[in-house]
């Protein structure tokens, strides 16, 4: 209106240009604005995704898409029976996330567990953080599949520039590894002699490995546990070797005796 009247009533070109400028900047302004409000939506795939998984951890669209675009993830189908990974051969340079379907990760035949909807297929193997790695179990799909993968290094090179973004995959993939140890440990209890080569803090169906030392805050309360009667069994242990020890002639010689 200022620009209108400095041009129509009064004639005045400094002050028309003057709020001239002030109306093109507030013009970007607005439109920049309306862009960032506007509603961001993703393939019903993706979509889906988004609701199951970033959703409850309070991520932005705006930041979910720059995680999604085609230029830095691929989806792909797998048919029955078809190979995701290959032991010895795939090498451990991507992230996948099953979309659809379910795929079994095997050990020369055996099924050690399933992989299901919003699921990472390859969470060991990306949380190593070894580039030249190769998987050491073959991943197969068991049904039709449809999984959504990223490549590491453009991973790694999206999480420097938006560090939230890190934190939440991270707690991800955290989360889906600490799933599948439950799933070792609950098979383990049931009397199963299944080992998962793929979670180094097993070497076989019933005990740890001692290479690989795992603490309480590690893995939580997973393997870390005793039972009261072996504690207590250990202390009245302990308390008559120190008896024995300070009273060598036998109980007599204790003066509470």
């Amino acid at each position: 209106m200022l620009t209108i009247w400095a041009w129509g009533a009064i004639c005045a070109p400094d002050i028309f240009s003057w709020n001239l400028c002030f109306s093109v900047i507030e013009a970007v302004q607005l439109g920049y604005l309306v862009y960032m409000v506007r509603p961001v939506k993703f393939h019903p795939e993706i979509e889906g995704i988004y609701k199951a998984l970033f959703e409850p951890l309070q991520v932005p669209r705006y930041l979910f898409r720059k995680l999604v675009k085609e230029d830095r993830c691929s989806v792909i189908n797998l048919k029955e029976g078809e190979h995701y990974a290959i032991a010895n051969i795939t090498q451990a340079d991507r992230l996948g996330l099953l979309i659809h379907g379910t795929a079994d990760v095997r050990n020369r035949d055996k099924i050690l567990h399933h992989v299901k909807e919003n699921e990472f297929l390859d969470s060991p193997e990306f949380e190593s953080d070894i580039q030249d790695d190769m998987f050491h179990v073959d991943i197969v799909a068991q049904s039709m599949c449809r999984y959504i993968f990223w490549q590491r290094d453009v991973l790694q090179s999206l999480f420097t520039k938006e560090p939230y973004l890190a934190t939440v995959m991270g707690s991800l993939i955290g989360r889906d590894i600490t799933n599948k140890l439950y799933f070792l440990e609950e098979t383990m209890r049931r009397g199963g002699a299944r080992t998962d080569i793929r979670l180094p803090s097993l070497s076989g169906s019933d005990s740890v490995s001692p290479s690989y030392k795992t603490s309480k805050e590690q893995v939580g309360p997973v393997f870390a546990y005793a039972s009261k009667e072996t504690i207590g069994e250990e202390d009245e242990n302990e308390e008559v070797t120190e008896k024995t020890r300070m009273f060598p002639n036998g109980p007599a010689a204790d003066p509470k005796a």
